[in-house]
């Protein structure tokens, strides 16, 4: 199966912690220029479109779907910490639409308090401290295998 296709699935099947959600949003921003900007519309077009959804049936006073209400929180976590390691034009339509739905709306409708530091407790490291990391890392390995002089 492609990577593209797995990570895809793994993010919208699983629940993550708000510090894993920011380990997996790091990793994808290491990914090759053209699978990242592909998986990123993709899951772009996944999600916004079901926030518009919540939003619209939010505001006609009618049910929401308990999967759509968890395929949104995940994707709104990961989206969030995406947004601390690649800025994008999405980080006003999450301040201005998507936090205050998630805040008023999903998190209780799951049944779940609002984190209030959730934005101050997004702890993880700056996409240049993890490729700082990442190439010391690299380094280490490289010289255990006898590759570098």
């Amino acid at each position: 199966m492609p990577r593209s296709w797995t990570f895809r699935e793994t993010l919208l099947l699983h629940d993550f912690s708000l510090p894993r959600c920011g380990a997996v949003a790091g990793e994808f921003c290491l990914l090759e220029d053209s699978l990242r900007v592909r998986l990123r519309v993709q899951l772009y077009e996944i999600f916004y479109p079901l926030g518009e959804k919540l939003r619209r049936r939010h505001r006609q006073g009618l049910p929401l779907e308990a999967y759509d209400l968890a395929i949104f929180r995940r994707l709104f976590l990961f989206f969030l910490c995406l947004e601390h390691y690649w800025p994008s034009p999405l980080g006003k339509v999450m301040r201005d639409k998507f936090i205050p739905l998630s805040r008023e709306v999903v998190w209780p409708a799951l049944g779940q308090p609002w984190p209030e530091n959730l934005l101050q407790d997004l702890e993880s490291p700056s996409l240049a401290e993890l490729t700082a990391l990442l190439a010391a890392k690299l380094t280490d390995t490289l010289a255990q295998l006898h590759l570098l002089n």
